[in-house]
This record gives C-alpha cells, structure tokens and sequence, in this order.
C-alpha cells in the first residue's frame, strides 16, 4: 500500500514537472516569435524605411562658378572648376585646395588621389590629398587622364594622326615617365576610352576603327607588372568588337573589369590576364549605367513610355534585380549598395535589393547626392548651400 501511494506521488510529481516545462516551452516560444516579428518591424521600419524628407545636420554656403562641378570624395565633396579644386569636409571644413588655370579640366579620382587633366594642352595637375598638387607637363596635348590609388597617372596624348599613352608617377624624380604606348590613328583607331586598375598596374582601352565603311571597337588589356614585362608593349589580351562601338570601359575593383557597349556589357576577371566571366546582351540600347566595387547596374530603354528598366548584377554576372522605373532622372549613379537617382525636383535612392529608401519631391532642386559618414546620413548640394543631412518622414 505504501509502495502504491509512493508511486502516486512520484507520478504526480512527474506531471506537474511535465506542466512546467511545457509553461516555459510555450512562454519561451511566444518571446521567441516576439522577438522575431519585433526584428523584422526594425527592419521593416527603420533599416529598410522608405523616407521622404530630411533634415539638415550641417550647412555650408557654396562659393560656385557657373563652370564648376562636384564630384564624391570619400565620404566628403571635391569641387573642380577652371580655376581650381578643392575638398570640402561634410561639415563644411576645407581639407585641401590648388589653384590652376584651366580651360577644358577634366577629373578622375581614385582614393585619396585625384587627377585633373586640361584636355587639349599639355598640362595636368595631381592631387594627393595633403598638399596643393603636383603639376606635371605632358609631351603631346591630353585627350584624356586617368589616376590610381597610388598616385600613377595614365595619360592618352595626341599628335598628327598618332597617339601615345604615357603611365607616368608624379611622386618618383627619378622614374617619372614608367611606360610609354605609341599607337597609330591608321593603325589602331581613335582612342575611345581607357580605365587604369586602382593599383595602376593595369590598363583597359578602347578604340574605334572604321573597316569596309563598317565600326568595329578593339579593346586592349595591358599588365604593367612582371606578367606583362615580355610582351609586346604590354599588351596581355585584346578582343575585336565587330559592328560595335565601345564607349566605356571600366574597373570594377582590383580584378574586375567592364566593358559597356551600346546594348551589352562584358565582364572580365583579370588578376594578371584577361578572362572573360560573362556577357549580357539586352534587346534595347543601354541609357544609364553605374558601378561600384560589388555591383554593376544599367538602365535600359523601356517600352510603353516607361522611363526604363535597371538592371544590377554581382561581378560574378549573377542578375540581382529588375525593375521598372516609373520616374523621369536626369543623373543616376552607385555608391555601395545604394543607386541614387536625380532630376530638377526628384531625389530616389534605391538599395540594389530594389527596396526604395528616398522618395523626396522638392520646389528646389537637388543637384548632388553623395554618401557620407553615419546612418542615413548623406550630403545634398542643393541651391546655394551643402547641406549633411540625416533622412527622415515617411516616402510611402
């Protein structure tokens, strides 16, 4: 009888321990998908809000010229005019300026160096960041300059019915001039464009030739590094573009290069030589494209009056998104993750996932977007100030 009433009350004790544990399995389970659904409201909400507005965390009046223009600069603003650039801090701190006089200047930047050619003379300026520049004097006038991460300058230059491209380093006295590529008009076309890897230690360029009354685009990969060194004039690949016109050609990151043609784009990985990862054709001419170091976009024309269609894709060609445009822009372009999208009183950003994060509509408008430090925080020129703003209300 006692064994009976002992198993009883161990039976007992075990069902009350069952109700306990299913109490905390249940209590656990509904502060588990609590959490979760509170996880995707943030997202929802505030990592993934669409805003429609901002406002002003610091503001700066702009000393324009009707000449001048604005470029990005790690996280901060870079002004170029005929007279001089100067780097703007986001709050308004100046961080460097030369001065030159300039008819035609043209910019490219890469990191901290900018370079600033004055197309059709023989002058270019070099910026590093820390002083008021290098100005560096060229053999023959200057179609076009591109710089480096590090300072090397690659220069298309022109005379009579021939050109050279000269890979020069502005900071070396005793090596200024690296490498030297004559090309003949007849011969190899007219020099289109060219992009030098960030390490300067790699060239892409791009000309046009007229065959039989036909265009035909002959793009060249050139390795300035030890890979090269046995070939002639460097040259590490070449593909011929028949019936094509090249009018951009890219890198992407340190290995990865684009070319742009009027209605495709090739991508290549090229740590030393040149491979081709993909082609994608579209049926319509391409009207915009952009890029970072992860992303490549393009917006091409649409049908049924649509403002067109974006399409972006990893450096693998993997299609990441596609999606219609359903507003007018004027200038389009990627910074990360982010395209902005801009005309004389519309501001979009969009994530490459296709999530909208700004739709801003303004009597005044905005003539630059560019990235800045800090969440939501960005740097808009808009009338005669630059403005760091943090984006806020609800764009829905």
């Amino acid at each position: 009888m006692e064994n009976h009433l002992e198993q009883q009350e161990q039976q007992r004790i075990a069902k009350e321990k069952r109700k306990v544990i299913i109490k905390r399995s249940i209590t656990a389970a509904i502060c588990l998908t609590a959490a979760v659904l509170l996880f995707v409201y943030i997202i929802r909400n505030y990592v993934e809000k669409c805003f429609g507005g901002y406002e002003v965390l610091a503001s700066t009046e702009r000393q324009d010229s009707s000449n001048a223009e604005y470029k990005s600069y790690n996280g901060n603003v870079l002004k170029i005019s005929r007279d001089g650039a100067v780097a703007i801090g986001a709050d308004g701190t100046l961080l460097w300026n030369g001065s030159y006089d300039y008819n035609s200047p043209q910019v490219d930047q890469c990191g901290n160096y900018v370079v600033i050619g004055d197309i059709g003379t023989k002058y270019l300026t070099v910026y590093n960041g820390n002083d008021s520049g290098t100005q560096m004097d060229m053999n023959y006038p200057i179609v076009q300059a591109e710089v480096s991460s590090k300072g090397i300058v690659a220069a298309v230059l022109t005379e009579n019915a021939s050109n050279t491209i000269q890979i020069c380093d502005p900071y070396d006295n005793t090596q200024s001039l690296r490498v030297e590529i004559p090309t003949n008009v007849s011969v190899d076309g007219y020099p289109v464009d060219i992009a030098l890897s960030p390490d300067g230690q790699k060239l892409i360029t791009s000309y046009l030739t007229s065959e039989s009354n036909a265009l035909n685009s002959n793009v060249t990969f050139y390795n300035f590094d030890k890979v090269g060194q046995d070939k002639v004039n460097r040259i590490v690949g070449a593909n011929n573009y028949k019936g094509k016109m090249i009018p951009k050609v890219e890198w992407i990151n340190e290995d990865t290069a684009c070319v742009f043609g009027e209605d495709f784009f090739t991508i290549y990985d090229m740590p030393e030589l040149p491979k081709e990862v993909c082609t994608e054709e579209f049926k319509t001419t391409i009207k915009s494209i952009m890029y970072s170091e992860k992303y490549i976009g393009v917006v091409v024309e649409g049908e049924d009056n649509k403002e067109g269609i974006l399409h972006v894709y990893n450096t693998s060609g993997r299609e990441i998104l596609s999606k219609a445009i359903d507003f007018e822009y004027s200038e389009v372009e990627m910074y990360g993750d982010e395209i902005y999208f801009r005309s004389a009183l519309e501001s979009h950003i969009w994530k490459v996932n296709g999530k909208v994060k700004l739709n801003y509509k303004s009597s005044t408008s905005i003539d630059y977007i560019f990235p800045t430090e800090g969440k939501n925080n960005y740097i808009f020129l808009q009338g005669k100030k630059i403005l760091k703003v943090r984006l806020s209300g609800d764009g829905k």
